[in-house]
């Protein structure tokens, strides 16, 4: 996905001088290892502690308030009954279902659906692997335009144990 910003044509140059000394801080990659899941993301994400149980990992993206949060279930038999039961859940909600089709992440298939509100946009992928129904989850405001290109990123560096 390609994104492209307007760029008006006035340049200004401007010679800043420190006052302090710069402290140059060595930018570090954060690893989430949870329990069903693994992930790696760069510095502009943080790890947040789950707040519910079958929640495995919860990553901030700090310029754009995106949320990734990976949750699973134990003992799922069926991939099509479990994507069955979140869609119905997701059409109880007050959202809207624009987009949905199947896709792999790391060789595991999971039905993906893009959805929103009148505030949020989240993409929801929903899959099974060893008996574990997993959810991904990626949204943030509805006007961030980055969410595309960051939840991408995100969800290509997820690795399921």
């Amino acid at each position: 996905m390609l994104m492209t910003s307007c760029n008006n044509n006035i340049k200004k140059e401007v010679i800043v001088e420190p006052t302090h000394p710069i402290e140059i801080i060595e930018s570090k990659d954060i690893e989430i290892d949870g329990k069903v899941s693994y992930i790696k993301l760069n510095n502009e994400w943080e790890s947040l502690t789950p707040s519910v149980e079958h929640n495995d990992l919860v990553a901030l993206h700090h310029r754009t308030k995106i949320l990734l949060v990976v949750s699973y279930e134990d003992n799922v038999e069926s991939y099509d009954d479990y994507v069955l039961q979140n869609l119905r859940i997701l059409r109880r909600q007050e959202i809207t279902i624009e987009d949905y089709s199947s896709t792999y992440i790391n060789d595991v298939k999971f039905c993906f659906t893009s959805t929103k509100n009148d505030e949020l946009k989240v993409w929801h992928f929903f899959g099974v692997k060893d008996n574990k129904g997993f959810t991904v989850s990626c949204g943030a405001d509805k006007d961030q335009i980055d969410l595309e290109d960051l939840c991408k990123y995100a969800i290509d560096n997820l690795r399921f144990k």
